[in-house]
């Protein structure tokens, strides 16, 4: 049986989305996927000790 292929999103802080270390990654609904929206959400961020916000952000190319 096939698998069902999950949209994974890297999410980074609103406010820190330069050069930042810490960041995480997201399953987006197939609802935001067909409106060609961001993910937003709010999630605990380790390094400010604090909730943030947290938006999409591309994915990094693969290493060869």
């Amino acid at each position: 049986m096939a698998t069902k292929r999950k949209n994974l999103v890297l999410m980074v802080p609103e406010d820190h989305q330069r050069d930042y270390k810490y960041s995480f990654v997201a399953e987006k609904s197939a609802k935001l996927t067909r409106e060609g929206k961001k993910l937003r959400r709010r999630s605990y961020n380790p390094i400010t000790r604090k909730h943030e916000v947290f938006v999409e952000r591309r994915m990094p190319p693969h290493a060869k």
